[in-house]
């Protein structure tokens, strides 16, 4: 069985990218404090200042742009199963791009 090592390392960094980036979200959605000024990006490269009147409820999009109430713990929580489900698959993908020993 031949590995396509290209298509491996593009998977891999892709996954790599996307754990750093739920890190990122998890730490934005922990400092979010009601009534503070935030920026939040709005498309693009265009940050909106923003009052946030509520820290505790979020609208989470589930695909094909519907969009469901969630709170706080319970996106924190779907983050940190998605982290561990990515790093599970980024331990895989090392393991088949370590040359063999």
């Amino acid at each position: 069985m031949e590995i396509d090592y290209n298509s491996l390392l593009e998977e891999y960094n892709a996954i790599v990218n996307k754990i750093s980036e739920l890190k990122l979200i998890k730490k934005i959605l922990n400092e979010f404090v009601s009534q503070e000024e935030n920026f939040v990006n709005i498309g693009g490269m265009i940050l909106a200042k923003v009052k946030i009147l509520d820290d505790k409820k979020f609208l989470v999009n589930v695909g094909n742009r519907v969009f469901i109430e969630k709170n706080k713990e319970e996106i924190i929580k779907t983050i940190d199963k998605n982290i561990e489900q990515l790093e599970k698959k980024r331990e895989e993908l090392e393991n088949l791009l370590r040359p063999n020993q």
